[in-house]
């Protein structure tokens, strides 16, 4: 009877209507948190996205130790997708999307979290093959809701539109989980 390591997995769409995706026993997405600066723009909500990962982390400190079996600590897996700048995108638009992957990027390092980051085309290429069709925010959401039914893609009860953002986190999540090794490791959902 041997004890075999946890995974968490965690997928990191950056942007700032971007998500996080996290499989630590159950799958959960979480918007990315921002905080209203005027009426009309955002900014991101730093501590409360390190909250997020400190709450991992400390979860990973409070699992319960047996006399009768030797405790193995969970290990993380982070992917951060790596936006580029596209062709028609303004400097401003740019500077959001490197400041967004920036901050992501130094809170995973500073909690000393494994991670990659991954281009679009790379972790798309593999995930959304076997989807037809042109869009790809379109092929994000159809892969998404075929690989996590459970999952809800909705923002808000509210919404009317699943957000491909929602799609993106989980697919990078699930990208790593490919990538790390956990091809053949059963996926928990409850």
């Amino acid at each position: 009877m041997g004890n075999t390591r946890k995974m968490i997995y965690i997928g990191i769409d950056p942007g700032i209507t971007g998500a996080i995706a996290i499989n630590d026993d159950k799958i959960e997405v979480h918007p990315m948190p921002t905080i209203a600066i005027s009426k009309t723009k955002r900014d991101y909500n730093i501590h409360k996205i390190v909250k997020i990962f400190i709450d991992i982390k400390k979860d990973l400190l409070i699992y319960p130790l047996s006399t009768f079996s030797t405790f193995i600590p969970p290990k993380i897996f982070v992917v951060i997708e790596e936006g580029g700048v596209m062709p028609k995108e303004g400097r401003v638009s740019s500077y959001k999307t490197g400041r967004g992957l920036g901050i992501i990027e130094g809170i995973v390092s500073a909690l000393q979290l494994p991670f990659v980051k991954v281009k679009p085309c790379t972790w798309k290429r593999e995930m959304l093959k076997d989807c037809a069709g042109d869009d790809p925010k379109g092929k994000a959401i159809l892969q998404a809701e075929r690989l996590f039914p459970e999952v809800s893609l909705y923002r808000t009860d509210k919404c009317k539109k699943p957000d491909h953002n929602y799609a993106d986190a989980l697919l990078l999540m699930e990208y790593g989980r490919r990538i790390s090794g956990g091809e053949n490791e059963k996926n928990k959902r409850k």
